[in-house]
């Protein structure tokens, strides 16, 4: 064993340590620190590893979280049911007994072991962690169980809370990074240069160590320099007169790379998980292959995946799926941005991270040899003040990229260093919705920590469920409408949460389903809250704001906000003054009508002069940041119409499975197309009313909501075709009124000529025994003789249907005779008074009773056969 591992302290003195440490603040919490480093130990490195356990990138994961420790507890303490719920639902108030805490697991893990837990057998650190490196290595339940086992028999229920805080590494000293600066100034940045906590101590044992020097080594992740953010009118001080690089922000993952020519290849991730074996295969040959005049490097960039045919980023969050599986048209893409050392084929070791950023550009566009889509360096440009970096940002998200970063020329590369060196500027950060939010509080979610409270149950509810009104019933509050739309934890105090609590205090009642002043909504886990609000008018409207509104499926209202956050808490507003739907929709469409103003910029520029604009790139759906798909224009600018059918029409189709192709069709016959509802649209098309938009609409105007199959039937039959149920989505009053008296429930006209076997048959299905009466009278011409007879075979097999094109003389000879009539005209076939030419079949009811002539005979058991059939 190492002597850095070596430790004979006591675990149970350590944890002491830190209890008395998390009671202290500042000053206090320091000076105990460096008092404690100074004490007679030998290493200090086993100690340090447990109270920072987050920077311990040595050990691997432990694979437990909260609920699966609760169910290892509870198995090897035979806890009864009431200690294992405790603990398992240590966030449910409900769940916990007489003076047990909620809210916090580890709170209440203490409190159960308190009464069954012995004293402490003295384990010392360096035991301790030898136990949790086997911990780790653990390969399934049983043996993890087993490791557990002998580490709860040999603590106090005391060292246990600290064991598991240092499990789930969440410790919560209030220190974190100040304790390895604490215990050396130079501690820290080892450590950022190098990801290993056992190299700092190494370093810092050896003498020989030129701590003045470069503190990284080849093959072990540097922390990464990052970006900070900053409000828009400090950005226009900050960058006013200064000259810098600027760069494209890719929605990508931050990697680094290490390689020698030895063979010797390395990625890591931003928080050094080490990727090698996921990347190695798309990256490694064609980076060594393309590295000019070094032995050696480490390059910092971003890893992309790039769509080849629509030449543009794929989705974020695909790189592991491209890497792992034959993804055709896609391909990972290393777009490099920096450079933090080399070692020329001299021999020559030179560390770059102090020199400026301009010298490292130079650098990469020296010994770098790009290979298009698959390795390249990112492309920078050098601007001088503000305004020059915001006419390149609005350009940026013109192109809906995700956003840019800004360099100073000047700047070194300072590991984990978040400074104005680099500023990072997205959308989201200027491209916020102009409106505010007026929104009720419906519904309450429990949190976790230290905001969770520590009273009642309904002290734990930290986060709400917000809601716009779609009715108000003010002599009946319950009876009103309310749609959810977003939920909400962050923007407000301790106090203010702790006022909101206490005015919903008698507001809540637990969730089993959506309260009648909701839609019928059945929210998915992550979205289904503990509590509901029981009358919509005792609650409290929050003000909030977001960065945009986006598209979900989460939540009824189909959108939702990204990023919410409450601006204010409105005592000063009643229930009934929230935001109303028809406010949230016009809301969307002022941010759509901004959005489709921009693209109409960057088109009118373009046709002035193309070379100045560049292309604007498109961008899979979905991709984090992305505007509104519902209100996105099609581009139709390069279809030629083809017919005049849809001439002088408007369309705005506010729904559709393919609405970009509905909308190209529309133009390629000769129509218009909106984006929005407007005094001159024609037809509003819609797949259904399940939308925010179209439910607002037929709230506000008395008009028709048309499915996308009419527009379809009007191009296959090259006309304009009347309305009918089956092409209507929503019904204006006239045309429900046309329908009801032109038209049967089953959707045809009394006067419809069928023309598609398809409908037909559809239609004939529809049809029962006991409704045929109202067919025969709206199907009284020979309609399916247009029909080939193969196809109206097929239609004999549906029951009402059995006769069609069938004409029978029955004899009247009777009651039997009338029944057998009234069978056939159900069937959908005909009767003639006396045999003729039309005649088809002849009824023989009684045996001999028949005439000569060109007709089928049929005796009484095969007609109620064919009847039965």
């Amino acid at each position: 064993m190492d002597d850095l591992d070596k430790c004979s302290v006591p675990f149970s003195r350590l944890c002491e340590f830190m209890e008395k440490l998390n009671r202290q603040k500042g000053k206090n919490k320091a000076n105990n620190l460096k008092k404690f480093f100074k004490s007679n130990v030998k290493s200090f490195f086993p100690i340090i590893r447990l109270m920072v356990p987050s920077y311990d990138m040595e050990r691997g994961q432990y694979g437990l979280k909260e609920t699966t420790l609760g169910k290892l507890y509870a198995e090897l303490l035979n806890l009864p049911t009431r200690e294992k719920e405790a603990l398992v639902f240590y966030k449910n108030p409900n769940k916990q007994f007489e003076g047990c805490p909620a809210g916090g697991f580890v709170e209440v893990l203490e409190f159960i072991l308190s009464k069954r837990i012995g004293a402490s057998k003295n384990l010392s650190v360096e035991e301790v962690n030898a136990l949790l490196d086997k911990l780790a290595n653990a390969i399934d339940k049983a043996e993890k169980k087993k490791v557990l086992r002998e580490l709860v028999c040999s603590m106090s229920s005391m060292e246990q809370k600290w064991l598991v805080k240092i499990i789930l590494k969440d410790m919560k000293l209030g220190t974190h990074e100040k304790i390895l600066g604490l215990y050396h100034e130079k501690a820290l940045e080892i450590y950022f240069h190098t990801n290993n906590l056992r190299e700092v101590f190494t370093k810092l044992r050896d003498k020989n160590t030129d701590l003045s020097s470069h503190l990284y080594t080849l093959g072990q992740p540097i922390r990464p320099m990052l970006a900070g953010r900053k409000p828009y009118q400090e950005l226009k001080k900050l960058l006013a007169n200064s000259e810098v690089f600027v760069e494209t922000k890719f929605d990508g993952e931050r990697i680094q790379c290490h390689f020698t020519q030895n063979d010797d290849f390395f990625l890591y991730s931003r928080n050094a998980v080490d990727y090698t074996n996921m990347y190695s295969k798309a990256l490694k040959d064609v980076i060594i292959n393309n590295i000019k005049g070094l032995r050696a490097c480490i390059l910092d960039g971003e890893l992309i995946v790039w769509d080849l045919e629509n030449r543009c980023q794929g989705r974020f969050g695909q790189n592991k799926t491209v890497a792992l599986e034959e993804t055709p048209g896609k391909t990972l893409c290393y777009k490099v941005f920096d450079i933090l050392y080399m070692e020329t084929l001299d021999g020559e070791c030179v560390d770059l991270m102090p020199r400026p950023i301009v010298d490292r550009k130079a650098l990469l566009e020296k010994h770098i040899n790009p290979v298009p889509n698959k390795f390249e360096v990112s492309k920078s440009y050098q601007v001088k003040g503000s305004k020059a970096v915001f006419d390149l940002f609005n350009k940026a998200i013109e192109e809906n990229e995700e956003g840019l970063i800004v360099k100073r020329m000047d700047s070194p590369y300072i590991a984990d260093d978040r400074s104005n060196l680099w500023l990072k500027l997205k959308s989201e950060y200027f491209e916020a919705l102009s409106d505010t939010l007026d929104l009720l509080i419906v519904g309450g979610y429990y949190g976790s920590g230290f905001r969770a409270g520590g009273g009642d149950e309904f002290d734990h509810i930290t986060v709400f469920l917000c809601a716009v009104a779609n009715k108000i019933d003010l002599k009946d509050p319950t009876r009103s409408k309310f749609i959810p739309v977003t939920k909400v934890g962050t923007g407000y105090s301790l106090h203010e949460l702790s006022e909101i609590r206490r005015g919903l205090k008698d507001q809540w009642k637990a969730f089993r389903q959506s309260p009648d002043y909701w839609p019928k909504w059945v929210p998915g886990s992550g979205e289904r809250p503990d509590y509901y609000i029981k009358d919509p008018s005792k609650s409290i409207v929050l003000e909030l704001k977001a960065a945009e509104i986006v598209p979900t499926e989460k939540f009824p209202s189909e959108f939702t906000l990204r990023f919410p956050k409450v601006h204010k808490i409105r005592y000063d507003k009643n229930w009934d003054q929230a935001t109303t739907l028809s406010e949230f929709s016009g809301i969307m469409d002022n941010f759509s009508r901004g959005l489709t103003e921009k693209t109409a910029k960057i088109e009118e520029a373009h046709k002035k002069d193309p070379s100045k604009v560049p292309r604007k790139r498109k961008r899979e759906a979905q991709v984090k940041g992305e505007v509104l798909e519902a209100f996105r224009d099609t581009d139709t600018q390069g279809i030629i119409p083809k017919s005049k059918l849809f001439e002088g029409f408007e369309f705005f189709v506010a729904k559709a499975q393919d609405k970009p192709e509905l909308e190209k069709l529309i133009v390629e016959y000769g129509g218009n197309k909106v984006q929005n509802f407007l005094n001159t649209t024609n037809y509003v098309i819609a797949s259904d009313k399940n939308s925010i938009r179209i439910q607002n609409l037929i709230e506000k105007k008395d008009i028709n909501i048309i499915l996308p199959k009419w527009v379809l039937d009007c191009i296959k039959y090259e006309q304009i075709l009347d309305f009918r149920p089956q092409y209507i989505c929503h019904a204006s009053s006239g045309l429900k009124f046309k329908f009801d008296n032109e038209f049967t429930k089953y959707g045809n006209s009394l006067n419809f000529f069928h023309k598609d076997q398809n409908e037909v048959f559809e239609l004939a299905q529809k049809v029962s025994q006991y409704d045929i009466t109202i067919m025969i009278k709206s199907l009284k011409n020979p309609w399916w003789s247009e029909f080939p007879e193969n196809f109206i075979e097929e239609l004999r097999s549906i029951p009402a249907y059995a006769f069609l094109g069938y004409t029978f003389y029955i004899p009247n000879i009777g009651l039997e005779s009338e029944l057998c009539k009234t069978i056939v005209l159900s069937r959908n076939g005909n009767l003639s008074q006396i045999p003729d030419e039309n005649t088809t079949h002849f009824l023989c009811l009684v045996p001999d009773y028949y005439e000569e002539g060109n007709w089928s005979f049929i005796d009484k058991e095969t007609f109620y056969a064919l009847v039965k059939s």
